[in-house]
């Protein structure tokens, strides 16, 4: 089954957001508040692609 493009440009947002972040932070600090703000996506949208940040990395 073909993913859908928006699914594969957010989760590709996330990944790179949270890369970006990595380069900044420890991964201990990183909160799922910062990723989303840093992505500008909502908690909900965030959940729905994963479970945690560890599910993340």
């Amino acid at each position: 089954m073909k993913n859908d493009l928006r699914v594969v440009k957010t989760k590709e947002n996330i990944v790179n957001n949270f890369i970006h972040l990595l380069s900044l932070y420890d991964f201990k600090d990183i909160t799922i508040q910062m990723l989303i703000s840093e992505c500008k996506i909502n908690k909900t949208t965030f959940y729905r692609h994963y479970i945690d940040k560890y599910d993340l990395i």
